[in-house]
């Protein structure tokens, strides 16, 4: 009898770990959508910064491609 009560726990366990790791990576996954998106849609904030640095407007997508991918990376690993 003491086997099923165990198997539940550990149930239990593995939902509160999924919740909690959704919890965590919700908002940096948003974070990071939101940060390269602005990049990649040309905010006229992040142009006129990836100007004065001087690398060029390329790095600037690479950049913003590179959050965006960041983010689906974030929301892999939860799943």
């Amino acid at each position: 009898m003491a086997e099923p009560s165990a198997n539940g726990t550990a149930a239990k366990a593995g939902l509160v770990q999924t919740i909690t790791g959704w919890i965590l990576c919700v908002p940096i996954a948003f974070a990071f959508i939101m940060a390269g998106s602005g990049k990649l849609i040309g905010r006229p904030g992040m142009v006129e910064e990836f100007h004065q640095i001087g690398i060029g407007q390329w790095f600037r997508y690479l950049t913003g491609i590179l959050e965006v991918v960041g983010a689906i990376g974030v929301r892999g690993r939860i799943l």
